[in-house]
């Protein structure tokens, strides 16, 4: 789905599809009941699986062009089923090469959101993005690196830390901006430090999701929480929070575990929140 886009005033949003994810749902939602499933997705119940994208977006926007997550990585994730990743080729297939890229945005720290940020070259970490600057959640980034936790999360011994060293990333605190028309917004619960992409040009509102979201059936059930949720209360109070002002503002929405290439809205329906793909 590389290159399918939408407009939020000025600004423009580009899928770019990096991997998949065939989720077992006692692993991604290990709360939710079958019985469940078979109302609200029956081809989850059918499978026991929930297929999700691993997706990221590009965006441009007036006088920039940002990154938004950069998936998986290279090599994928054997261990969950998820194969090598291919954003830099769905960024080349978007018209968009590494050097044209001004910032990275990052909404949190989990493997499939930062895998390629850089690589490792004689043991040195090399961007992927050579000119741009990376953002990480200042809240995550100080969580997962702390001394108990970076071994659980050695990847970002590459894709996090060596860029912070650097001089390379920011760490960006509840409602950063950057230029006139992108806002990084705080969404906890996924993990400390999740955050919402929001965009604004004209009259016009945009949201990138994140994780706040896994799948289409958590807008009209927002108690459905996630099995890799850090905290799945706080998770569900952001997601009911996101879902009221989407729907108060019309808000366009790009969900990167969505089904590509994760365009829709929020709306309300006969007292309901329902997604609607565009």
């Amino acid at each position: 789905m590389a290159g399918s886009s939408m407009r939020v005033g000025d600004v423009e949003i580009i899928a770019v599809q990096d991997s998949h994810f065939p989720c077992p749902t006692n692993v991604g939602f290990p709360s939710v009941a079958k019985e469940t499933w078979e109302q609200l997705a029956p081809d989850v119940a059918a499978t026991g699986v929930a297929q999700l994208t691993i997706g990221c977006f590009a965006v441009r926007a007036p006088g920039m062009t940002v990154v938004v997550d950069t998936g998986i990585g290279p090599a994928g994730a054997p261990g969950f089923g998820i194969g090598p990743g291919r954003l830099p080729d769905a960024l080349k297939e978007a018209g968009i090469a590494p050097e044209d890229v001004d910032a990275v945005l990052i909404t949190h720290l989990h493997i499939d959101h930062v895998g390629w940020n850089a690589r490792l070259e004689n043991g040195v970490a090399i961007p992927t993005f050579p000119r741009a600057r990376y953002y990480f959640g200042r809240r995550d980034y100080e969580f997962f690196t702390a001394a108990d936790q970076i071994e659980g999360s050695a990847f970002l011994k590459v894709q996090a830390v060596p860029l912070v060293e650097q001089g390379r990333a920011e760490l960006y605190d509840a409602e950063t901006r950057l230029g006139g028309t992108i806002t990084l917004i705080a969404t906890p619960g996924h993990t400390p430090g999740h955050a919402t992409v929001g965009i604004a040009s004209g009259d016009e509102h945009g949201f990138i999701l994140g994780d706040v979201a896994h799948h289409p059936a958590q807008v009209g059930n927002p108690g459905i929480r996630a099995g890799f949720d850090a905290d799945g209360e706080e998770a569900q109070r952001s997601r009911e929070a996101l879902w009221e002002r989407l729907t108060s503002l019309g808000a366009k929405v790009a969900a990167g575990h969505f089904p590509p290439p994760g365009f829709g809205r929020v709306v309300l329906t006969e007292g309901r929140r329902l997604w609607q793909a565009l």
